[in-house]
């Protein structure tokens, strides 16, 4: 688990006493002494790192002394995303981290993730039922339908040449402004085990 870590919703940190303490509170932290030239004392050495991380999504230095209560939706969702980074993650699983979210939050949010996937070099498993964020922040993507993959490849062939009966009912029922019948056909078009499906987009690093 030392390359890998996962984006948890704000819930997961509802029991630590302010954001610093919920972002420090990591056993593998050791292993930042070992790899650090830092001379600093433990604690400044641990403040520091969380203030990087802290940058690096995005948030004030202010919310690092706040509790979870005193956080917006999209400030919790950064804190979340601090804590993956802290231990330097190969790869980040990202589970529905939008469903709290208004569009505009998600906007900024998809944003950072697509900025941290390129600079630093991380790979994101993307997990959502909005095929529209998924065809914006994701390289290659699998079409899954009861539990079982049914179709992947890269974002431009299956968004623009679907193989798969379910896949194409799923493209086709996004709507668009260009071809308002798509809305109208929607409860038609999907079939009846569309609360099943799963799809998962993957942007792989460079």
């Amino acid at each position: 688990k030392s390359n890998i870590d996962f984006k948890r919703r704000i819930k997961t940190f509802k029991k630590y006493p302010a954001i610093e303490g919920e972002i420090m509170f990591i056993d593998e932290y050791k292993n930042y002494k070992k790899e650090n030239k830092y001379t600093l004392t433990k604690r400044h050495f641990y403040r520091s790192i969380v203030r990087d991380v802290m940058e690096k999504v995005s948030l004030s230095p202010k919310c690092i002394k706040r509790y979870p209560e005193e956080l917006s939706d999209v400030q919790a969702q950064e804190i979340v995303l601090a804590r993956a980074l802290i231990m330097n993650p190969e790869i980040i699983i990202a589970d529905e981290p939008f469903s709290i979210l208004d569009i505009s939050s998600q906007a900024k949010v998809i944003n950072l993730l697509k900025n941290l996937v390129k600079e630093d070099n991380l790979s994101l498993l993307f997990i959502a039922h909005n095929l529209e964020v998924v065809r914006y922040i994701a390289d290659r993507v699998i079409i899954m339908q009861n539990g079982k993959i049914i179709e992947e490849g890269s974002i431009k062939k299956v968004y623009k040449n679907p193989t798969h009966p379910y896949t194409k009912s799923l493209i086709n029922s996004i709507p668009s402004l260009d071809n308002p019948l798509k809305i109208r056909n929607y409860k038609s078009n999907i079939p009846s085990e569309v609360n099943d499906f799963m799809n998962l987009g993957l942007s792989k690093k460079e």
